[in-house]
């Protein structure tokens, strides 16, 4: 079976024209045509951005893989679209593993630009990481007591 992890990926563009820009290109991707990649990711307005996310759960995470090679390469064209055209964005990747202490947590922005500070803002707002303990403890003996209780008052 292997070692298995939860995945986020989410890239965050100042517009849908930008944000279309980008997937076309990366669309042209050797591993993205390869492993049929595009349908994988949703695509949606979010607060003042366009954000394109991918999310998995339970799946093989290795740097060797095609598939992950073509999801990574997405937020690599973001940083080229930054470099090469001064386009705003930001991602923001979440791998959870099976191991308590396996997360792996990266972000980057557009440098010195408000608005890849403000996209950053918030994928950081919308994808974090959360532990919480719930209580669904039943026990077996509570109707046991309650009928005990019951009957002490007759």
């Amino acid at each position: 079976m292997g070692y298995r992890s939860d995945v986020v990926i989410a890239v965050a563009m100042g517009s849908k024209k930008d944000l279309d820009e980008l997937m076309a290109v990366y669309a042209l991707n050797i591993f993205v045509q390869k492993e049929n990649l595009i349908p994988s990711w949703e695509i949606g307005e979010y607060e003042d951005a366009w954000v394109a996310m991918y999310t998995a759960e339970q799946v093989k995470w290795y740097d060797s893989y095609d598939d992950v090679k073509g999801f990574e390469a997405l937020t690599k064209l973001a940083e080229t679209f930054w470099a090469e055209r001064n386009v705003p964005y930001a991602y923001r990747f979440i791998r959870i593993g099976e191991e308590a202490n396996d997360i792996e947590i990266s972000c980057n922005e557009s440098e010195d630009d408000v608005q890849g500070s403000r996209l950053a803002d918030t994928l950081a707002d919308a994808l974090y990481i959360s532990t919480e303990i719930q209580n669904e403890l039943k026990f077996a003996n509570d109707n046991v007591s309650d009928s005990l209780t019951q009957e002490g008052t007759d």
